[in-house]
């Protein structure tokens, strides 16, 4: 999908490397913001830590067992950019349900494969079994968008 500039650095971590995520950090310069992040009616069970400094980073995990599946997903952009797999992306900013990730889910799913939006599907139907109609919705959004429907 065509990039875009965030704030901050999101961190996707097995829930026991997260305490050890943060300490990592705060030996780098990091500060832990006093409140840890809150995810309204997350059903992937969400929990996160902000961490201030000149980018902000922000570390997520969840006790559900999705989560070692989405950790061992990731693939590098680059020697230094880990990059979770397109499905456990979806399922996160479904799950988020903000207007941004809205956008996001549009953008991702429109120019996303027919392998790749298989894929997708089928984790969506196993961690947010509720929310596959709304992905169709995204992925005809998305292609539309894209302009793979108008030929």
């Amino acid at each position: 999908m065509p990039e875009r500039t965030t704030a901050d650095i999101d961190l996707l971590v097995e829930p026991e490397n997260f305490e050890r995520a943060i300490s990592q950090l705060i030996q780098n310069g990091y500060e832990r913001k006093k409140q840890p992040l809150g995810f309204m009616d997350t059903r992937l069970d969400l929990i996160g830590q902000r961490m201030i400094s000149s980018r902000p980073v922000d570390i997520l995990s969840s006790t559900q067992p999705w989560i070692h599946d989405a950790v061992a997903s990731v693939r590098w952009e680059s020697e230094t950019l880990p990059i979770v797999d397109l499905p456990y992306l979806v399922a996160l900013k479904l799950d988020a349900s903000r207007s941004v990730d809205q956008g996001d889910l549009s953008r991702m799913l429109g120019f996303a494969s027919e392998e790749d939006l298989d894929r997708v599907r089928v984790v969506v139907r196993r961690m947010l079994p509720a929310d596959v109609d709304d992905l169709e919705q995204y992925i005809l959004l998305g292609r539309y968008e894209a302009g793979a429907d108008q030929q």
